[in-house]
């Protein structure tokens, strides 16, 4: 039983870090690194490499939260953590689907950041109710 549960605090720790990476790395991007060069005259033509590549991390880190999911048994419909990832590796698949206009990809990049402060609010409560218990 100790193992059942020593593995499940490992992936709600590797949980945690993959969510940190990604999430602080999207809003690193969308709301550091994009003004900044759109103030220096580089955005759009060179800034959204820079989105690129952390919207396709974003889906790596998407995988590999469900599937760390789907090992500690909290694959589930009913689950509003699953159901927030899929919402936030949906909308960064379309994201590459809006590819000549980048006024509507930035728009897909505020909609995950926002999603990923649902995420981060959702568990954070559970954690703190889990806590009290």
């Amino acid at each position: 039983m100790w193992v059942l549960k020593e593995v499940g605090s490992l992936v709600g720790f590797y949980l945690n870090v993959i969510r940190s990476f990604w999430l602080g790395g999207l809003w690193g991007v969308a709301y550091v690194a994009r003004p900044v060069l759109e103030k220096a005259g580089f955005f759009p033509v060179h800034g959204m490499e820079v989105v690129h590549w952390m919207i396709g991390l974003g889906i790596v880190a998407a995988l590999l939260s469900l599937s760390l999911m789907w090992v500690a048994g909290t694959w589930s419909l009913t689950n509003r953590s699953f159901q927030l990832i899929v919402s936030m590796a949906f909308l960064s698949l379309i994201y590459f689907a809006l590819h000549p206009w980048w006024k509507l990809q930035m728009m897909v990049v505020h909609a995950v950041c926002a999603l990923g402060v649902l995420w981060l609010l959702n568990d954070s409560r559970r954690a703190t109710t889990a806590s009290v218990r």
